[in-house]
């Protein structure tokens, strides 16, 4: 890339990001009365994984929260994140004549570092809308172009496919470390579906924060915990923070996700 691009994007990067840095301890008890295959997966349908990707971990708000109120493009994004590396296939584009990108009809793609070509991946659209639809129970919505992937790559919504490349600009990532902990207390099968009850506790730099969404500091369990802490399970109970989370029963059998929302001890 020519010296006057590279400044050009070294400003563009300025704006710094941040990448986070995970470590998870889930111990199940055995208070189910659900299959625990079950409560495996769909307990897992949003992760930590996501958090490095899609900022997923929407349902551990401070508040309720359901599909409404999700952002479209987050919830596109952890659907993408679901769909096996196997439906993807690669491919290539030129670099155009005038400027170092690749363009497409209105998709544009950074170069690859060999500064040539730009590298790109294909899913189905419907490859993509049936992973959706196991998340949430309904299909895609129909007005949205494209979303980020990451920090560094960008998806377009195209005809019947998703093509997603390195993002024109970027930001820079600085690493931060955020654990997060979750312990199923216990499920309840209904009528219409499942009800799933765990306990959370996020923690940034030795203090606790009672949800994922949270910038208040959980003074009661941070006067508790220090760089030798161990959270297990009586800690979680005695200082996380209580959440019940809906699945509803899909016709197949499978279930979606309804709402998640903090509940009283």
């Amino acid at each position: 890339m020519k010296k006057k691009n590279f400044y050009v994007l070294l400003l563009v990067l300025f704006v710094v990001g941040l990448i986070i840095i995970i470590s998870t301890y889930v111990r199940y008890k055995k208070n189910y009365q659900v299959d625990s295959k079950v409560v495996d997966e769909v307990f897992e349908y949003f992760s930590t994984d996501d958090l490095e990707v899609c900022g997923g971990l929407f349902n551990y708000s401070d508040k309720l929260i359901n599909y409404d109120e999700v952002d479209s493009k987050t919830k596109l994004c952890i659907a993408y994140y679901k769909v096996s590396k196997e439906e993807e296939k690669k491919d290539t584009l030129d670099k155009d004549k005038k400027k170092d990108v690749c363009k497409k009809d209105d998709m544009t793609f950074r170069l690859d570092d060999n500064e040539k070509k730009c590298s790109i991946t294909k899913i189905g659209k419907e490859t993509l809308n049936n992973e959706y639809k196991k998340l949430f129970g309904k299909d895609m919505e129909k007005d949205i172009k494209s979303f980020q992937a990451d920090n560094l790559h960008i998806c377009y919504i195209k005809d019947k496919n998703i093509i997603c490349g390195l993002s024109e600009t970027y930001t820079y990532v600085l690493g931060a470390d955020i654990n997060i902990y979750r312990v199923i207390e216990k499920t309840v099968e209904k009528s219409s579906g499942i009800e799933i009850y765990d306990y959370f506790i996020k923690v940034y730099n030795n203090e606790c924060y009672s949800s994922y969404t949270t910038e208040n500091v959980d003074s009661s369990c941070t006067k508790n915990i220090n760089e030798k802490t161990k959270i297990k399970y009586k800690f979680l109970k005695k200082y996380g923070t209580l959440y019940k989370h809906i699945y509803e029963k899909n016709d197949d059998g499978s279930y979606h996700w309804v709402s998640s929302e903090p509940v009283k001890k």
